[in-house]
């Protein structure tokens, strides 16, 4: 089977957005599990580790400027299939192609987009919960669409692959490298604004004057000396000592920095697929979070929930979490238990099962837009 994976929507959200990285890592495992050939259509170079095994082909396309989406979707994916003739295109911005003849499957992002020409060309279409599900549903009824439309939409669960903890001496080690040795909170701010990581620090000089504890905050993703804002702000900020900023670690030198921490944060505004989270509970940390940061059907209550933009309420359950070490076992255990549950084979098979409906499904219908406006 070959299918043709358009790669142009990933780009522009980055090679490090959750998006990307679970996507690819489906594609990945298809082309390994089931011997899928994958043609990598994109607009430019792509990072190397994308290309699926050996089996994968870049095709580098430029779209142009003005027109580039419009173009994209028209021509030049319907153009890129005529002559290398797929079983099936696979897009993952949330738009289907037009002008197609052969069947297609569509990724949506995690907040559905309208989009009629979209939900009547796709023979499948994948969104990452139950939520987004009912919301396309609702969609597809208000176009005249029957109830069984909704049939054509998988719900992928997110997944990540399992990788253990540090072990006792890891976590020694990591503590003498970033925290003076010292027990901390750790959470990444690489994609957090600056207003979001002043209500963090706000939060954490709250449990501190509470709690008068050698505790530390421990921030990856992002120098603050750069940051103009948040180097005055931090010049006086009366717990300084306390505050560990470092830059971008590794995939390893993360999962690290993350297990050996007391408590994970993610007190962020930004939905997401909840990759972050998946890794916390493999890590066996606790975790603190709000509703939009995470999936709620994904994290249930295995996590504590904190109300976005309000650093007292952060404050409250850094010290519920320090003052209760019941609880923080017991939110360990319950993370560990729902993480077990989200696996890589689940996902994929998921995304194997919708490419194989719609390839029995009916041929696309041709369209002369492909963007609904």
């Amino acid at each position: 089977m070959l299918i043709l994976l358009d790669c142009r929507p990933l780009q522009q959200e980055g090679p490090d957005s959750e998006r990307s990285r679970f996507i690819i890592s489906c594609v990945t495992a298809l082309a390994r599990e089931q011997g899928v050939g994958w043609l990598l259509l994109a607009d430019g170079a792509l990072p190397v580790d994308w290309l699926p095994l050996s089996g994968g082909k870049l095709l580098s396309r430029r779209t142009l400027p003005g027109i580039g989406g419009r173009w994209w979707y028209n021509w030049q994916l319907p153009l890129t299939a005529r002559r290398y003739k797929p079983d099936l295109v696979m897009t993952t911005g949330g738009i289907a192609a037009g002008r197609l003849s052969v069947p297609q499957c569509v990724w949506m992002s995690a907040a559905p987009k309208k989009g009629s020409s979209t939900l009547v060309r796709a023979q499948t279409i994948f969104s990452f919960s139950e939520k987004d599900r009912q919301l396309l549903i609702g969609q597809m009824k208000g176009i005249g669409q029957s109830a069984a439309a909704g049939d054509r939409i998988f719900v992928v669960p997110p997944a990540i692959d399992p990788s253990p903890g540090p072990d006792p001496q890891q976590i020694k080690q990591v503590k003498e490298t970033w925290s003076e040795g010292k027990e901390y909170f750790y959470t990444e701010v690489g994609a957090a604004g600056q207003k979001e990581i002043v209500e963090v620090l706000k939060s954490f000089s709250l449990f501190k004057k509470r709690q008068r504890t050698n505790m530390q905050l421990v921030l990856a993703g992002r120098d603050s000396t750069p940051d103009k804002g948040l180097a005055e702000l931090l010049a006086t900020y009366k717990y300084r000592g306390d505050i560990h900023w470092i830059g971008s670690p590794s995939p390893e030198e993360g999962l690290r920095l993350a297990g050996a921490s007391y408590a994970i944060l993610f007190p962020w505004h930004k939905e997401s697929l909840g990759l972050q989270l998946l890794n916390a509970w493999n890590t066996g940390v606790p975790v603190i979070t709000t509703a939009a940061a995470c999936l709620p059907e994904l994290a249930g209550e295995a996590v504590l929930y904190v109300q976005p933009g309000d650093p007292a309420t952060l404050a409250a359950q850094l010290m519920l979490i320090y003052k209760d070490e019941g609880l923080r076992s017991r939110l360990i255990g319950k993370g560990m238990e729902r993480g077990r549950s989200f696996s890589r084979e689940g996902s994929t098979a998921v995304v194997w099962a919708g490419i194989t409906a719609a390839l029995k499904g009916n041929a696309s219908k041709n369209s002369k837009s492909a963007i609904n406006n």
